[in-house]
């Protein structure tokens, strides 16, 4: 009797340490947790005279991950191409249930002149940098990879925003 009990007790802790480890990989998607994730960030544009119309495309490691389109009187689209760094981590995201870390992001965009129809003229061009830095703090049970990714989504989510917004702000 005593040996079947102890054969079950490793048994569910094998079980338990193996759903662990999975879970913690981000193969397993188990997360039951409250957040808190703030973003700071400084930039800086040097934009054009005059509105115009905008294709603003995101790339990060060399893929486009967004596109947005500006419209402003039928004018021709002018390509505005923002480049997303690697992001920086630091802090003990990699703690079961308490994570407190911070996520360092940078962006910089300019226009494009790599359009066949000579639509980059001095008075549309943009350029600009955007950099900051998020602060997360996780209670509960959360992988890595979505610690990560919940502050990779607030990045993007403010560089997007400010390029967009600066972009169509222009008079």
């Amino acid at each position: 009797m005593r040996y079947k009990k102890g054969q079950m007790l490793l048994l569910i802790l094998i079980f338990v340490l193996l759903l662990s480890v999975l879970r913690l990989g981000g193969i397993i998607n188990f997360n039951l947790y409250s957040s808190s994730i703030n973003s700071n960030q400084t930039a800086s544009i040097a934009n054009s005279k005059k509105s115009g119309s905008y294709r603003i495309e995101f790339e990060y490691n060399n893929e486009k991950i967004y596109t947005h389109t500006i419209m402003n009187d039928n004018e021709e689209l002018v390509p505005v191409i923002v480049k997303i760094e690697e992001y920086h981590f630091n802090g003990n995201y990699f703690m079961p249930f308490f994570k407190k870390f911070t996520a360092t992001y940078k962006c910089t965009f300019k226009t494009s002149n790599m359009s066949n129809n000579n639509v980059f003229t001095e008075e549309n061009q943009i350029s600009g940098e955007v950099e900051g830095t998020v602060v997360s703090e996780i209670k509960g049970i959360c992988s890595i990879k979505k610690a990560k990714d919940l502050a990779i989504e607030k990045a993007f989510s403010s560089m997007k925003d400010y390029v967009i917004n600066s972009i169509s702000k222009q008079e």
